[in-house]
């Protein structure tokens, strides 16, 4: 595209780029305005706001980058298409009964992660209407979706760096101005009317002079899959030494940490990128040692999905479902499509190229699929999860004093309330589960604090007295109820923590027994004194989180280490010098 052409495209097209920007800016700009501390309409209106706040979020983007490349009517039929998802997620998302889970989040805008998915899925189908439309064909041409896909990712990429700059620009010179006693511009920064609208033509503006310099695209990103493409090797290699030296290892040391899962899933989604960006739109296969590691990428991916897949369904079996956990699931199902085909597009005889375009397109109208499901009732993983755990609790798969009926309030939406209140009104239900539902239907905010140990018979019901066979003397519950350790002890019984425990241990041969207090990952130690009562000593650190530390002192699994050096008062204070010893994660 030559001058002219450029200054052709910013002519025609920079009229309507910037009267949708402006549209969008002023949109968002007045939700943001009812949206404020005291809500007015239509923020009072949930199942008209959160549409309207995606709808103004999404589809001016998507109109900008639809309207250049299909005609007008088969656009605005797309648009309205697009609009109809996007308000459909909105309903739901105000109808399906979120509760917040800490003071600070907002009960009037989407989740964020509804923003996130919605954003992904429609930029995804647009990578697929786009070419269909255009050709007028069912199945689009591979190489026209990943041109498509690929152009626009690279001009939202661009886009946002450049919007970035901008507002960078924007406040560094208020800054500067403000040096010489000039604050307009810092005055005008903080002004919504100004803010939302300058964000959206900044945004349009990026995209409309990447319209006008296609070459600039294509440069881009032919520079960048050749660089990335490069990754595949090193990454092939490191996966194959993984998947070798796996039958040599316990699986069991796999599934320690709770990450195992996601990282799994994220190298085979960086696999899949590279393979990608080796391949590109498959009319050029790489050779040399890209051809190859192609191959052994191709063979790689599913093993890793199959991997994270066996690890969800331990936690899985052992839990049940959660709504992460569904999320999770989600997930794995739609890696395992271009897991599975590359495998076969490897194996097979024939045109790799084609098994790969055909792999590629399967895979991202089953994320769409995938992503609109979760976003609606028809998948939405509160339901699920309801579902699966009310069905746990019924068979006695998980004792009713065990059961984490905050999950259900809170991550549950509309079918936990639901469950909740009707288990809370079952006079057939076990005692444990009603004052549990009663309890969670109570609670207003996921993340609160925890209830205070309110006496001695509640002490002994929650805490945990160890070596077994010992019981707690009154007066030392009484002086760890009336020590304000951050305003008191609290013990919560939740399932995935345990109880506070109280560990008696001998320090020394020559000292009476000490009380070890353990309030989450606090250890603090009491002495007894004269005349029967109990003291504060100190706090016991290291260990603080490891069961191990605990039963090893319960056991009396230990030994007397003499200080480094001794301890220095300072005033009222007293300094102690730690041993620089390696640690070693809990096991």
């Amino acid at each position: 595209m030559n001058a002219d052409d450029e200054l052709r495209t910013l002519k025609t097209r920079g009229a309507g780029y910037a009267g949708l920007a402006l549209a969008q800016g002023i949109g968002l700009c007045l939700l943001s305005a009812a949206a404020a501390e005291s809500p007015t309409w239509p923020a009072t209106v949930p199942t008209l706001f959160r549409p309207l706040a995606l709808l103004c979020t999404f589809l001016p983007p998507l109109a900008m980058l639809a309207l250049p490349r299909l005609p007008r009517r088969v656009a605005f039929a797309w648009l309205a298409a697009a609009a109809l998802a996007t308000a459909a997620v909105g309903v739901h998302a105000a109808t399906r009964g979120t509760v917040p889970h800490w003071p600070s989040e907002s009960s009037v805008w989407p989740r964020p992660g509804v923003w996130f998915a919605l954003g992904a899925a429609l930029f995804a189908a647009q990578a697929l209407a786009v070419p269909a439309l255009r050709a007028r064909r069912f199945r689009p041409a591979y190489a026209e979706v990943f041109e498509t896909a690929t152009r626009t990712l690279l001009q939202l990429g661009l886009t946002a760096a450049f919007v970035g700059a901008f507002w960078l620009v924007l406040f560094a010179g208020a800054a500067l101005l403000k040096l010489v006693q000039i604050e307009f511009l810092e005055q005008l920064l903080q002004r919504r009317w100004f803010s939302y609208p300058a964000g959206t033509l900044a945004f349009a503006a990026g995209l409309l002079l990447l319209d006008a310099r296609p070459a600039l695209i294509a440069g881009v990103r032919s520079v960048l899959l050749g660089l990335f493409s490069w990754l595949l090797p090193v990454a092939a290699l490191v996966v194959a030494i993984f998947l070798i030296g796996l039958p040599f290892v316990s699986l069991a040391d796999l599934w320690k940490s709770r990450m195992s899962a996601s990282l799994l899933l994220g190298m085979a989604a960086a696999l899949a990128a590279f393979l990608n960006c080796a391949c590109q739109d498959g009319e050029a296969p790489p050779r040399g040692v890209r051809g190859l590691a192609v191959r052994v990428a191709a063979f790689e991916i599913l093993p890793l999905v199959g991997l994270a897949a066996w690890g969800l369904s331990v936690r899985v079996g052992q839990y049940g479902w959660s709504a992460e956990r569904i999320e999770g699931a989600a997930t794995i199902g739609i890696a395992a499509v271009p897991g599975a085909g590359y495998l076969l597009a490897a194996t097979a005889r024939g045109a790799w190229s084609k098994r790969l375009a055909a792999t590629n397109l399967a895979a991202l109208a089953a994320f769409v699929a995938a992503m609109l499901a979760l976003l609606t009732p028809v998948a939405d993983p509160a339901r699920l999860m309801v579902a699966d755990q009310s069905a746990r609790l019924q068979r006695g798969a998980v004792p009713p004093d065990r059961f984490d009926y905050t999950a259900l309030k809170f991550d549950g939406a509309r079918w936990g309330r639901a469950a909740l209140e009707g288990l809370a009104a079952d006079a057939a239900a076990p005692a444990a589960a009603r004052q549990g539902a009663q309890a969670a239907l109570a609670q207003t905010l996921r993340f609160q604090p925890q209830p205070k140990l309110s006496g001695r018979d509640d002490f002994r019901r929650v805490v945990e007295i160890l070596p077994n066979g010992r019981t707690a003397p009154d007066p030392l519950i009484d002086a760890i109820l009336a020590t304000r350790i951050n305003d008191g002890p609290t013990c919560p019984p939740r399932a995935d923590r345990r109880h506070c425990q109280l560990i008696f241990v001998r320090f020394a041969a020559d000292r009476p027994d000490s009380a070890v207090f353990y309030d989450g990952g606090r250890a603090s130690v009491f002495d007894p004194v004269t005349g029967g009562g109990w003291r504060l000593l100190g706090k016991l650190v290291g260990g603080e989180y490891c069961d191990e530390v605990r039963r090893a002192l319960a056991a009396g699994g230990f030994a007397p280490e003499p200080p480094v050096l001794p301890n220095l008062r300072v005033g009222d204070r007293v300094l102690s010098v730690l041993p620089d010893t390696p640690r070693r994660a809990c096991e």
